[in-house]
């Protein structure tokens, strides 16, 4: 079985934009999007960021985001 350079970068441990999965999308946006209130205004570390897509969503409402992965 062979697998083209996608297949062996994309696990679905990270978010990779352009990977036709609503459902895995929707599961890695909706942790940021329910953190947003409690981040409001405060400095955050975002462990394990990946990509870096949440640590954007993040920072709309807190003071200061990092995220390192």
């Amino acid at each position: 079985m062979s697998m083209d350079r996608e297949d062996r970068l994309f696990t679905g441990e990270r978010f990779v934009p352009g990977i036709d999965d609503t459902e895995l999308t929707m599961e890695h946006y909706q942790r940021y999007y329910c953190a947003l209130p409690l981040v409001r205004g405060k400095k955050v570390l975002d462990a394990a960021c990946g990509e870096g897509y949440g640590t954007a969503v993040l920072a709309r409402a807190a003071a200061h985001v990092t995220g390192i992965d």
